[in-house]
């Protein structure tokens, strides 16, 4: 994915962009924020649960959309409200031109681009096995139901590119983006 320089701005949405950074999704979304806040002017504002909201946190400028629901499709899903208004606060005061989805419903895609809003969809996983039911189902035909307002699907690796194609998932509009790096992160050794 390119990234071009103007003046306005790309717009990370995500779900639980806080620390602790040891989920997958969350490593990717934070890492993601870093690359293309250096590339151009970023928000990035994270559904996530009240407990976190006021930690201390330098490590990324989140602003984020309070949610007393759990992480999951259903709380997901229940949060669509807040988000859009949070989204139209922000499209107020700034233009935006990219949104990146990361771990959110993509029943967000459609609102997005009626406002003339670019959508990429960051996926992080093909199969899950601890999903529950709700999960698999928006996970199987979620893309689906919102491809036509989404230009990319950008994942992590080839082989997660091929099984998504596997899938069904238009090849044409797979990228693979590198995955990321926890830097702060210590190895084990053993």
């Amino acid at each position: 994915m390119t990234y071009q320089l103007n003046q306005h701005a790309a717009l990370i949405l995500a779900r639980a962009l806080h620390a602790p950074w040891n989920e997958g999704t969350r490593v990717i979304g934070r890492d993601l924020a870093r690359l293309a806040g250096s590339l151009r002017p970023l928000r990035t504002l994270s559904l996530t649960h009240e407990q976190y909201i006021g930690r201390p946190d330098a490590s990324l400028a989140v602003e984020h959309i309070a949610t007393r629901q759990p992480y999951g499709a259903c709380g997901d899903y229940a949060a669509l409200r807040p988000i859009t208004r949070a989204l139209e606060a922000l499209l107020a005061s700034e233009p935006v031109d990219v949104a990146h989805l990361v771990g959110l419903p993509l029943a967000l895609a459609p609102w997005l681009r009626r406002r003339g809003i670019t959508v990429v969809s960051h996926i992080t996983l093909a199969h899950q096995s601890y999903r529950r039911p709700v999960e698999r189902l928006r996970a199987a035909i979620g893309w689906r139901c919102f491809d036509r307002c989404i230009e990319a699907y950008a994942c992590t690796s080839e082989m997660l590119r091929a099984t998504l194609a596997a899938q069904g998932y238009p090849a044409a509009k797979l990228r693979v983006v590198p995955p990321p790096v926890a830097e702060d992160r210590a190895v084990l050794r053993g």
